[in-house]
């Protein structure tokens, strides 16, 4: 009888729970798996947005050279003076071309403005420029700005508001050339600012 209570003892003894060890170890079981997890987790999110950045660039590029032809085609000279034509500075940030252009265009402006009785206006002739800025998040692109300056007054290169366009800029190089034909001198930049007085007005082609 004594020996049937021992036995029953240790049978009860047995299947109160686990170990400290045995919960240690499963623990330590788990953690290892939550962290295998985590990391592919990681590594997939990193890869969804390694694609999401290419082609928000791919995408980006076309749209933002598109919307510069047109502003540049829509170039505007009519009654005012040639410096007030067309600006191109030559510039660099972060060791990366970052060149700027200034002009009038008669591109619809893309900011609108407000009358005096609160009503929405859009200036058919508009001051309007791009250029680009450091990237304060990834030292090896540029971000890229286009200025819009509502209507026209005497300073055309100057003031407006800035839309971003892009964040994923590698450089940005203009290069002007005086006259046509294949071995036609480019320049960097154009304009009053240039110190060249046979480099204000309008270009033969950017």
């Amino acid at each position: 009888m004594m020996q049937a209570t021992r036995q029953f003892q240790r049978a009860a003894t047995r299947s109160r729970g686990f170990t400290l060890m045995e919960v240690l170890l499963v623990i330590v079981i788990m953690s290892m798996m939550f962290l295998s997890i985590s990391k592919l987790m990681q590594a997939a999110r990193r890869t969804r947005d390694t694609i999401h950045n290419y082609q928000e660039m791919q995408l980006a590029g076309p749209a933002v050279l598109e919307l510069m032809i047109r502003d540049i085609r829509g170039l505007f000279t009519t009654s005012r003076p040639r410096n007030t034509w067309l600006e191109v500075t030559d510039r660099t940030v972060n060791g990366q071309d970052a060149d700027r252009i200034d002009f009038v265009t008669t591109t619809d402006s893309l900011v609108v403005g407000l009358s005096d009785e609160s009503q929405s206006l859009r200036a058919d002739v508009n001051e309007v420029g791009f250029m680009l800025r450091p990237n304060v998040e990834n030292d090896e692109f540029l971000e890229i700005y286009r200025r819009e300056d509502f209507g026209v007054d005497e300073q055309p290169f100057e003031g407006g508001s800035y839309i971003f366009l892009s964040d994923q800029v590698k450089g940005f190089n203009i290069e002007v050339f005086a006259e046509d034909g294949p071995d036609a001198e480019p320049y960097d930049a154009w304009g009053e600012r240039s110190g060249d007085e046979e480099l204000v007005g309008l270009p033969a082609w950017i």
